[in-house]
């Protein structure tokens, strides 16, 4: 998944710092690549409002990892 990942974050136009606020400055189809790598990757189903604090903190997580290693 990560190989498909990369190649669309890295072409994107707008070079992001990594704060939580940057997400909202990526294009949409750069959002839902993260939001659906970081579901698969905490175990939630994608688009789900059903998960715990510390289901939903790790999502969090891998947001900002993600663009902290495709940004920086």
């Amino acid at each position: 998944m990560i190989k498909f990942l990369l190649p669309l974050l890295l072409l994107s136009p707008l070079a992001a710092s990594a704060t939580p606020e940057s997400f909202y400055q990526l294009d949409n189809g750069a959002q839902e690549v993260i939001n659906r790598y970081c579901a698969k990757q905490v175990d939630i189903p994608y688009g789900s409002d059903n998960f715990s604090d510390r289901e939903w903190s790790h999502f969090q997580q891998c947001q900002e990892q993600l663009i902290n290693y495709v940004y920086n």
